[in-house]
């Protein structure tokens, strides 16, 4: 009766329940493990799972309940080979059509954390085929299945599936979404893969919501992660990284490892971006340590990705090329991970190896995600740069605007801003210090430092002055910058004595 409202005084009486009554329903060992899950007691969980089917005795549903609250638990902790055995064991023991759509909406999210996207395809569109009436596992097998239509080319059928899955999320009520949210997780990182990245913010926010005031901070973890990538993204660095602060200390109170590793890669990836360097840098050099003692999945290929950034920043391209160059998972950030590759690949000398860089990022991102396809213009904008195609170089680069602008991702747009004025050169003064100038304000209006310093240098080099305006008004919720602090802007005036380089 108060579990929907007080989960954690529901599982400490259902464990006094079960120390005193003995029991061999398996009913009470399922409602127990599922509880514990819920408030996050993920350590107890397995336990109880393995003892109740151990028993031999009750329905099926409760038997499949049992597989599903200790796959759940292998999963957040980062044993997916284990969760995997569960799952395929509990579809197995499943007669009929009754309660396999949840079994397979498990399925198909484990098959995408360990980066296997046709397993999660196949596992989604079964979810879709079935007649389920539990909204939420629809909603999951939706937004999985929108991935799968994405990378096929089929744009209106994943639209219509992540419609589906937003709705849902916001039509559920608290505790159905805190009941549900290790499957739940699926939504808002699926909504952020397809590049509806609002959508994904938000659904992030409503469900790690549910489940922090549920007291299941497990299950919040992830979602928390998922906020902090939409508003990487979106380009809103300040914003994420003040998520990724509260999100890191979340996922330390778990005490689990899993969720530890991946809040710390995702940190240190807004923290580069912030331009705080050796904090990104200890962020990822933790991460990847912790990955050495879980299961190989995407996450762990992530982190070590992250890693390579964060050394490269650091002026070690050589350590960081091999990280970077082993992502492999999924198609657009094989696209959006390219840049980074292509840079440490041009610092080494190797431009032939950065042209194969960029030319594989082509390929990746041929699913048409504009985020995907802006960062594979900038790949191939910096090798066309490199071997002295300038036309090209400004081409490439003022593509990847306009596409980065047709998102939101306002640190896209500027990265392509500074490139194109790096590659217009002495050409064209004028319009390189435009670009410049908006990649300043747009890269320094989300909190980007990193980014908005490069164009601060590059005007440098032009000749261009940096000056501090009046206050300006106070920002808008999106801005990072507090409200009456100084805005630097550029004096676009030729550098005295001498005539404008253009």
């Amino acid at each position: 009766m108060v579990r929907a409202q007080a989960p954690s005084i529901a599982a400490h009486w259902l464990a006094a329940a079960k120390r005193a009554a003995h029991s061999s329903d398996l009913a009470l060992y399922s409602d127990l493990a599922e509880t514990l899950v819920q408030v996050g007691r993920l350590t107890e969980a397995p336990e109880v799972a393995d003892e109740g089917v151990s028993l031999g005795t009750g329905t099926d549903l409760d038997r499949r309940r049992l597989h599903l609250a200790a796959a759940s638990v292998d999963r957040l902790l980062g044993r997916h080979d284990a969760s995997l055995r569960r799952l395929t064991r509990s579809l197995a023991e499943t007669s009929g059509h009754d309660g396999r759509a949840e079994v397979m909406a498990a399925l198909a999210l484990s098959a995408y954390e360990r980066g296997d996207y046709g397993a999660m395809a196949q596992w989604a569109a079964e979810v879709h085929a079935d007649d389920s009436m539990d909204p939420l596992v629809q909603g999951v097998g939706a937004a999985l299945l929108a991935i799968g239509h994405r990378f096929t080319g089929l744009e209106s059928e994943s639209a219509a599936g992540a419609d589906l899955a937003v709705r849902l999320v916001f039509e559920a009520s608290d505790a159905e979404l805190a009941a549900r949210a290790e499957l739940v997780v699926a939504i808002p990182w699926a909504l952020v893969s397809v590049e509806r990245l609002s959508d994904g913010l938000s659904t992030a926010r409503r469900a790690s919501t549910s489940a922090s005031r549920a007291g299941n901070i497990a299950g919040a973890v992830p979602m928390l992660i998922a906020e902090v990538l939409a508003l990487g993204l979106l380009g809103r660095i300040g914003e994420a990284v003040s998520a990724a602060d509260q999100t890191e200390l979340a996922a330390r109170l778990t005490h689990h490892e899993q969720s530890l590793q991946w809040a710390l890669w995702m940190r240190s990836w807004v923290l580069l971006d912030a331009g705080a360097l050796d904090d990104a840098l200890a962020a990822a050099t933790e991460s990847v340590t912790l990955a050495e003692h879980l299961d190989d999945s995407a996450l762990v290929t992530i982190g070590n990705a992250v890693l390579g950034s964060a050394l490269l920043a650091a002026g070690r391209p050589a350590e960081a090329r091999p990280l970077i160059a082993a992502y492999d998972v999924e198609p657009g950030w094989i696209a959006r991970w390219a840049p980074r590759l292509v840079e440490a690949e041009l610092a080494l000398g190797d431009v032939d190896a950065a042209g194969r860089s960029a030319d594989r990022a082509r390929e990746a991102a041929a699913t048409g995600l504009s985020g995907a396809l802006a960062a594979t213009e900038r790949a191939r904008s910096m090798v066309a740069l490199a071997r002295d195609d300038q036309a090209s170089a400004v081409r490439l680069a003022l593509s990847a605007v306009e596409r980065a602008a047709s998102t939101g991702a306002t640190l896209d747009e500027a990265q392509g801003r500074l490139l194109a004025a790096r590659a217009m050169g002495s050409t064209n003064t004028a319009e390189a210090v435009r670009h410049l100038t908006l990649a300043h304000e747009l890269a320094g209006d989300g909190g980007a430092r990193r980014t908005a310093d490069e164009a601060t240098r590059e005007l440098r080099k032009l000749g261009r002055r940096l000056r501090v305006d009046q206050p300006r008004a106070p920002p808008s919720r999106h801005s990072s910058r507090p409200a009456g602090e100084r805005a630097a802007t550029f004096d676009l005036s030729p550098p005295a004595g001498g005539a404008s380089p253009s």
